[in-house]
């Protein structure tokens, strides 16, 4: 077998490869006198079909068996004698195939690219290292006793960070438009979930109240037909609640895998877990 490297770059290869024709010919003539002993033809018993009939019925079909073996041989032996190491399956392209000539073929792949490495000693590495201060870890507690908050109805106006129960409809020159309407609805101001303007004009309201505020929808608003356009919306406040949050006791601590040990093994754990 010969191979050549036909072409190489980047990362990518191209071998041509030549198998002798006596060892593709010798291959066929005894895959065909192996058929010839097993095959069955009208006319002929079992076993008994001469080997000429043989190749002229099967020939052609043997040959393209035998001539796919010989590629995946022929491509392995051919990159492990080139010490090649491919990635992925090469892309197969013959160029002789014919009796009395040897098979020529070309394989084109690409290899994994040589890596040197460099002398680890000369490299300065940076480590991050977590400096967390007390009122990192205050800030911390609160934003987990947040998550863990709870509103309750008050009577009080509402104010930035109050969760509001409403009901509101929306009018764009004086008919009602689609998606502009709510029942029941639970809104926490500041939150930022409507339009410009809405959560700020309930801000002060008490449970029981009606406004009608005058709006306009923001000009890069997703709803074509609402884009820039001026509104109003009516609006009646139902509650008004604000939010409780939890104690810092040992139910609270419980919630955090903390059950022995109090506030200071509580802060040490979330201090832990700031670092990692």
């Amino acid at each position: 077998m010969k191979v050549s490297i036909d072409s190489a770059n980047g990362l990518e290869r191209t071998l041509k490869i030549a198998i002798p024709s006596d060892k593709i010919e010798s291959q066929i003539m005894e895959r065909i006198e192996k058929a010839s002993k097993t095959v069955a033809l009208k006319g002929f018993r079992k076993g008994k079909v001469p080997v000429r009939v043989v190749q002229q019925h099967f020939g052609r079909g043997i040959r393209q068996e035998i001539v796919g073996e010989a590629i995946n041989t022929g491509f392995s032996d051919a990159i492990s004698k080139e010490k090649l190491n491919p990635v992925g399956q090469p892309k197969v392209e013959i160029l002789v195939d014919k009796k009395g000539s040897d098979l020529e073929f070309s394989a084109t792949f690409e290899v994994l690219p040589e890596l040197k490495l460099c002398d680890l000693k000369k490299v300065k590495i940076a480590r991050p290292v977590a400096d967390i201060k007390e009122k990192d870890i205050k800030t911390m507690i609160e934003q987990l006793r947040n998550q863990q908050s709870k509103f309750k109805s008050s009577k009080k106006k509402a104010a930035s960070g109050d969760q509001v129960n409403i009901n509101y409809s929306g009018t764009k020159g004086g008919v009602e438009f689609e998606g502009g309407q709510g029942l029941d609805q639970d809104l926490i101001l500041g939150s930022n979930s409507m339009i410009p303007g809405f959560e700020d004009g309930i801000i002060g309201m008490s449970a029981g109240e009606n406004t009608v505020l005058d709006l306009k929808f923001p000009k890069d608003y997703h709803a074509e037909d609402l884009k820039g356009a001026k509104v109003k919306f009516k609006v009646e406040v139902n509650d008004v609640s604000s939010k409780k949050l939890p104690k810092l006791d040992d139910e609270f601590f419980k919630l955090f895998g903390v059950t022995e040990g109090g506030e200071k093994k509580f802060k040490e754990e979330v201090e832990a877990n700031m670092q990692r």
